[in-house]
């Protein structure tokens, strides 16, 4: 017993300085998951326990604390030990920014003993971001917003619809928030917004230099981008009922410019194949970004109905991305297509934006209940390298033909990601040789 105890007190990681295993405990203390709860120790509580040189550390290093989850929606027997847990939290974060995520369904009575008793809001003046899920039932979150004053350090804020509306409305603090610069807005059974009334007028949309819009589901909701000016990263995660309406919703005259756009997700999960072409028309046809660098299209999971129909494999409406592409005028440098698209597509697509240093290319996972059927979405093909070394076709009638311009000329990094099973096995390994024999010759 003696040699297994001094055996350990002697291992590598305890001669570690303490800067490096601070930096070690700030990994593994990372962001919190909406998993994690108050019943659950942390992983600072974790670490304070193997010794005493570790405790004396973790105590002695504030930041460890900062990041934490207050799961108020637990029916927890004993009051008492919640509040005394997230006082402690608090206390040992010293006066360090808070990174915090609160869970506030269920239990009223908990929600308003944790409000009433002062323990969370008080630390208001120190939130950096603020994480909140409230549930459908809105328990305590008018009460909670309505003690708040001071938001001054408030960097980013994740929040739905219906709960930003109950903020506004509650205090005037959230509207006062100067630093804030990041928007994590959930739509989903959102009520009807409208950005020019009363309370959400008075939020400061031209301030925001993020934003990330979750389950955007009717078109009315493109008014929240067109008052956010300023933004330099934007997030759309569409919901499939976005796509029942008659798209596209406008007539091209009530664009959206975003002068200083650099970076640009568009995404939905679940999805119907007929949905995809409908949904890059609504969006491409809606924006100017002539300052976009960063694309990414992320449509990975399509059902097996719409694989089966063959004839649905031209799905990227490549008359409105090269719309898209005239009217920014950008000059895109980064591209990554999570999405079924043919090759044919695929090489199209590019030869709109031969500026491109770096392509990343996702074929859509095999699902077992698709084995045995052949679909047109296999993208990573001999087509598509040899388009990809091969140059494009030029109307131009005098033009030389001794000329060689590869299609994406500046290509620097190339991502390739395939789903490797037993099925595919071989061709993954042809791909790989392809793709080294390429590079040789680019």
């Amino acid at each position: 017993g003696h040699i297994t105890t001094y055996r350990s007190l002697l291992s590598p990681v305890r001669r570690l300085p303490w800067d490096i295993l601070t930096l070690v405990f700030l990994f593994l203390c990372g962001e919190p998951t909406w998993w994690d709860s108050t019943r659950v120790k942390p992983p600072a509580f974790q670490l304070s326990q193997v010794c005493a040189s570790w405790r004396e550390l973790a105590i002695n290093t504030p930041t460890l604390w900062s990041n934490v989850l207050f799961d108020l929606s637990k029916d927890d027997y004993k009051w008492s030990s919640k509040s005394s847990f997230i006082r402690l939290c608090l206390q040992r974060s010293s006066q360090v920014p808070l990174d915090l995520k609160l869970r506030v369904e269920g239990a009223a009575t908990d929600i308003d003993r944790t409000i009433s008793d002062g323990v969370i809001w008080p630390t208001s003046h120190r939130w950096r971001s603020l994480d909140v899920y409230d549930g459908p039932f809105k328990v305590g979150i008018k009460r909670l917003w309505s003690q708040i004053t001071d938001l001054s350090n408030l960097e980013c804020l994740e929040v739905t619809a219906s709960t930003l509306i109950t903020a506004l409305d509650a205090s005037p603090a959230l509207c006062q928030a100067a630093r804030l610069r990041c928007l994590h807005l959930n739509l989903f059974h959102a009520p009807e917004i409208s950005i020019l009334t009363a309370p959400l007028q008075a939020f400061p949309w031209a301030q925001l230099t993020t934003l990330c819009l979750v389950c955007m589901n009717c078109p009315p909701q493109f008014n929240i981008i067109c008052a956010c000016m300023h933004l330099t990263k934007l997030e759309l995660l569409m919901d499939r009922e976005y796509a029942y309406g008659d798209l596209p919703s406008h007539n091209g005259t009530d664009l959206v410019t975003l002068k200083h756009l650099n970076d640009l997700r568009f995404e939905m999960g679940d999805f119907n194949g007929y949905e995809l072409r409908p949904l890059l028309i609504e969006v491409f046809s809606r924006m100017t970004t002539p300052a976009l660098k960063h694309l990414t299209v992320s449509f990975p999971s399509p059902d097996i109905e719409w694989f089966i129909d063959h004839n649905s494999s031209n799905c990227w409406s490549l008359d409105a991305f090269a719309e898209f592409a005239r009217r920014s005028g950008c000059t895109l440098t980064s591209l990554c297509i999570d999405s079924p698209i043919t090759p044919s597509e695929c090489l199209s697509l590019l030869r709109l934006f031969p500026d491109l240093t770096e392509l990343d290319i996702r074929e859509p996972s095999d699902d077992p209940e698709f084995e045995g059927l052949d679909f047109p979405w296999k993208i990573i093909t001999d087509s598509l390298f040899n388009g990809l070394r091969t140059p494009y076709p030029t109307d131009r009638l005098f033009e030389d033909r001794t000329t060689t311009i590869p299609c994406i000329p500046r290509l620097r990094h190339l991502s390739l990601h395939v789903e490797v099973d037993s099925r595919s096995g071989c061709l993954i390994r042809s791909r790989n040789y392809l793709l080294a024999f390429d590079h040789a010759n680019w």
